[in-house]
């Protein structure tokens, strides 16, 4: 756990330092770009300090790879797709004042599921991949994962749900 840690701060302070210095030596919006590119390096690169258990390149088993990527690539379209549309829907019917006020709610409403599922993600990944080859194992660890998850961030939007009306004039301020 202290070695996540660890890594964890050392990628945060790298990507959170590397857009100032580039945009100090660029100076200008690229320095963004090359900052999201730092971000995404020093991620992979803790990760793989983290944990013994990633794969390394090999093409052994690369067409078993590629169906996989290709069903991965089709969920991740259709993820996109499902939730993008509704706020494609209410920018294009409504105001752009309605569809900022709609991306909040839905980000407030998200923020359980991101905020806590994330770590339980990253940890459960390896757990998986270890198991991957016991199909019933497997079954029985993302059915009684996920419906942990669904116990502990389901009540979090419910309650948001519930005091929204008395706390909304709060969070806008005076009309």
């Amino acid at each position: 756990m202290r070695r996540q840690v660890r890594c964890l701060l050392i990628a945060l302070c790298l990507a959170a330092s590397a857009p100032l210095w580039l945009a100090r030596w660029l100076r200008g919006s690229w320095a963004l770009c090359g900052g999201a590119l730092v971000r995404a390096g020093t991620r992979v690169c803790a990760s793989y300090a983290m944990h013994p258990l990633r794969l390394r390149f090999s093409l052994a088993r690369a067409s078993r790879l590629i169906r996989f990527s290709a069903w991965m690539m089709l969920q991740n379209v259709a993820v996109g797709l499902v939730q993008r549309l509704p706020a494609l829907v209410v920018g294009r019917e409504w105001s752009g004042s309605a569809l900022a006020f709609f991306n909040m709610s839905k980000e407030l409403a998200d923020l359980s599921s991101t905020e806590i599922g994330a770590p339980v993600r990253r940890v459960l990944y390896p757990g998986i991949a270890q198991i991957a080859d016991h199909d019933e194992r497997t079954r029985d660890v993302l059915v009684g994962a996920t419906g942990v998850l669904a116990l502990v961030t389901l009540p979090v939007p419910i309650g948001i749900g519930l005091v929204a009306q008395a706390r909304g004039p709060v969070g806008r301020g005076p009309a």
